[in-house]
């Protein structure tokens, strides 16, 4: 069982101020990384032009951990992309570079309609890039915030969770699913993005040192907060908190500090849905189980399960 256990810091790099900040939007944010990682540069240095041969760059659409994000459009057909762009001037550390040609490896298997679509990696100088898919329809947090009605909810948790099958599939867990991830093609049609911090569970070694844990704090499962081991199942919880947010516009859990909202994902009970969308509470309480022995065992029992209900 994980409830009732209890965490601590002690030992760990702490967040800077930096970090406090992300914390406080920690949907886009992988905080725990940055919380429990070594020190050393993650983030590029991209204060400079940037040439990707066949390709122009329109905007920056966003920064992560490992890389940054561009909308461009592809020379030979005027194709809008997404390039997403690691510099081999961050490679002080290894990592970010072993996870970002790992999450192209990932994706390239995968030819499903609910996950991001790659179109290539390439290499330019001094970068590294990978071509995928572009979204023009915004993502899962944004629609969140605006409002979500129940029946929608449920479809967008199907199309997630047929994409997260397809991804099990293949013996991946995706470690940081979260609305940020989740992207539109359209109004209706949605896929699971950023592979970053993937696992693959047939490759030789992990990328995540002893000392880390890999995740948005929001999002994460008790059973990675107290590195008892995680498998698919991690994912399953992360799903659920999703779904919680959908049903509510709330996170489930929250706190001031990372070390409370992990402690509420190892000891605070699920809480109720309101009463005009209690009768998905069984579903919640299946996903937000704290040890993954009472949750879905798996995308295809849930998927059964969503079934059975409609």
């Amino acid at each position: 069982m994980l409830a009732g256990k209890k965490i601590t810091l002690a030992g760990h790099q702490t967040a800077s101020a930096a970090d406090g900040d992300a914390f406080n939007d920690a949907e886009h944010s992988t905080v725990a990384t940055r919380l429990f990682e070594g020190p050393g540069p993650l983030t590029p240095d991209l204060d400079r032009p940037l040439n990707v041969p066949g390709y122009t760059l329109i905007r920056e659409i966003g920064t992560g951990g490992m890389a940054s994000i561009f909308l461009a459009a592809r020379h030979k057909d005027g194709q809008h992309l997404v390039l997403k762009i690691l510099p081999f001037k961050a490679q002080e550390n290894p990592v970010p570079f072993k996870r970002f040609m790992r999450e192209y490896n990932l994706l390239r298997k995968l030819c499903h309609p609910h996950v991001a679509r790659v179109f290539e990696r390439g290499f330019a100088s001094d970068l590294a890039y990978i071509a995928m898919e572009y979204f023009p329809a915004g993502d899962l947090k944004t629609r969140i915030k605006q409002g979500i009605d129940p029946a929608a909810a449920m479809y967008f948790l199907r199309q997630i969770s047929l994409g997260l099958d397809a991804v099990h599939r293949i013996d991946v867990i995706h470690r940081d699913l979260k609305p940020a991830n989740i992207l539109f093609r359209d109004e209706q049609r949605l896929a699971i993005t950023d592979f970053g911090i993937a696992k693959d569970t047939n490759a030789s070694g992990d990328l995540t040192s002893a000392n880390s844990l890999l995740g948005t704090a929001y999002y994460i499962s008790p059973e990675l907060i107290s590195r008892e081991g995680s498998d698919k199942r991690s994912d399953l919880y992360s799903l659920g908190v999703i779904l919680y947010q959908m049903l509510t516009g709330v996170l489930p859990y929250r706190g001031i500090t990372p070390y409370e909202v992990f402690q509420a994902h190892l000891e605070t009970p699920i809480p109720n849905l309101p009463s005009g969308v209690s009768r998905y509470q069984s579903l919640i309480n299946k996903l937000l189980a704290k040890d993954p022995n009472d949750r879905f065992q798996s995308t295809a029992e849930l998927l059964d399960g969503l079934d059975r209900a409609a």
